[in-house]
């Protein structure tokens, strides 16, 4: 099981906005339901946290998958309010 908590959610809500707070959630839900395998779980958790479960891995795959994962996050730019928003090294461009 991998756990994801992503960091700064109330610093996005509180200078972008609720919209672009639940498109980078989204944005987020997306990239780990497309790049999941069947056999794989992905959770919202609550608030910022997401879960996911890999049954078929071993440790060292998993660590590979998330840091696959972190990355298609980080770097594929995603659309709010019109605008295309882009993370880098943790914190959003607009």
């Amino acid at each position: 099981m991998v756990y994801f908590d992503l960091n700064k959610m109330k610093q996005i809500n509180d200078r972008y906005g609720h919209a672009l707070r639940d498109a980078a959630l989204l944005h987020v839900a997306n990239t780990l339901l497309k790049r999941v395998r069947n056999s794989d779980l992905v959770g919202r958790l609550g608030g910022d946290e997401f879960g996911l479960i890999m049954p078929n891995s071993d440790i060292e795959g998993a660590q590979a998958k998330c840091w696959r994962l972190v990355e298609e996050i980080f770097n594929a730019p995603f659309s709010a309010e019109g605008r295309t928003v882009i993370v880098e090294s943790g914190n959003l461009c607009v």
